[in-house]
């Protein structure tokens, strides 16, 4: 897994395609949260951390495109 993110960030530059960075955003997310907190939502499969990282998703749409709703 190491050197993933940075692979990926070197095509889609390459390609000049959009990147919504999950690595990065979910980075930020469990650092938010906390340790226990992440450790909740997300090593368990519950709908909880599901619905956190949908929601990287959407604001990352968002600032690509510009659109405050979708």
């Amino acid at each position: 897994m190491a050197g993933y993110p940075d692979a990926v960030r070197e095509v889609t530059a390459q390609r000049r395609v959009a990147l919504i960075d999950m690595n990065a955003m979910s980075k930020r997310l469990f650092e938010a949260m906390g340790s226990e907190d992440s450790m909740n939502a997300f090593m368990h499969s519950n709908s909880h951390g599901a619905y956190e990282l949908a929601r990287c998703v959407v604001h990352g749409l968002r600032q690509k495109t510009g659109n405050v709703v979708l």
